[in-house]
């Protein structure tokens, strides 16, 4: 009897050991992430507030239609443009190459209003090596917020998906989960990514919870019935009504987080309105 309360008594102190160490380990990178991300807002924010980029030109997005026509048919798609939208000019001023200084592998910032969403966006060669890896390529756990390997960093796919971890502290992808709620949903409509050529605001249109390896993560959309048959899953899935229908022709934006246990994925899906773009100039 003795000797089985000494190894409980050892089993629980080795458990206490271990706890106590990741929890210091958690604290600990949540420190040094804090710095990392301090320091990408930093330097990312432009000397004078002013950007000295060109406006984008339509022909900055080449995106593939769905069942192409004739050969003379419009090729280009631009993004609807929006008007007076202070959160885009604001953004606009981010400077990305100065965090391209520190890793060429930044492609864009996320920014969600009233989040702790406001981060830089890489891409690596894999889907792995970001996980626990921060924006300038440091080990942490709490990772970085990163592309599909596979995407187009111009973000010109049909799906874009974009991965972040979910952090009890609400950082990174943390408060994602929010758009489970309709009325969370209302008061934030839209996610902004900040790339070269622009910014776009994407309209949030679907969110729920779904497995690794669904649908949900498709990449190859040629076909308009292989769009719509995307668009209805991600309808009948959400748990808010948001009353928004994309086109075939809309581009998604998919945010990818953990949820529960398991291979359970939060996830929320948003449009960009796309209209055409005649190669002659005309709309």
């Amino acid at each position: 009897m003795r000797k089985r309360r000494f190894l409980l008594s050892f089993v629980l102190l080795a458990v206490f050991a271990v706890s106590t160490t990741l929890l210091l380990r958690s604290v600990i990178d949540s420190f040094r992430g804090s710095d990392a991300y301090s320091e990408a807002q930093e330097l990312a924010q432009s000397q004078d507030g002013q950007s000295t980029r060109p406006a984008t030109s339509p022909e900055a997005l080449p995106v593939e239609a769905p069942d192409p026509a004739e050969e003379n048919a419009p090729t280009y798609w631009v993004p609807v443009p929006v008007a007076d939208d202070e959160t885009m000019d604001r953004l606009w001023e981010r400077d990305l190459d100065a965090l391209r200084e520190k890793n060429p592998d930044v492609i864009g910032w996320i920014h969600i209003p009233d989040t702790k969403i406001d981060y830089p966006i890489v891409q690596g060669e894999d889907n792995a090596f970001y996980l626990d890896h921060n924006w300038r390529g440091e080990s942490l756990s709490a990772g970085s917020i990163f592309l599909e390997c596979r995407n187009s960093p111009d973000f010109t796919d049909y799906n874009t998906i974009v991965y972040g971890h979910n952090m009890v502290s609400g950082t990174m992808f943390g408060s994602l989960n929010r758009y489970g709620n309709q009325a969370w949903w209302e008061g934030h409509p839209y996610i902004y990514i900040l790339l070269d050529y622009g910014v776009l605001r994407y309209e949030v249109f679907s969110s729920y919870a779904a497995t690794v390896g669904s649908n949900t993560y498709a990449l190859s959309f040629r076909q308009t019935q292989t769009r719509e048959d995307y668009l209805q899953m991600a309808a009948d899935l959400s748990e808010i009504d948001t009353g928004i229908t994309p086109e075939v022709t809309d581009l998604v934006l998919t945010l990818s987080t953990c949820h529960g246990v398991g291979d359970t994925r939060w996830i929320v899906h948003a449009r960009l309105p796309m209209m055409q773009y005649h190669k002659e100039g005309t709309l």
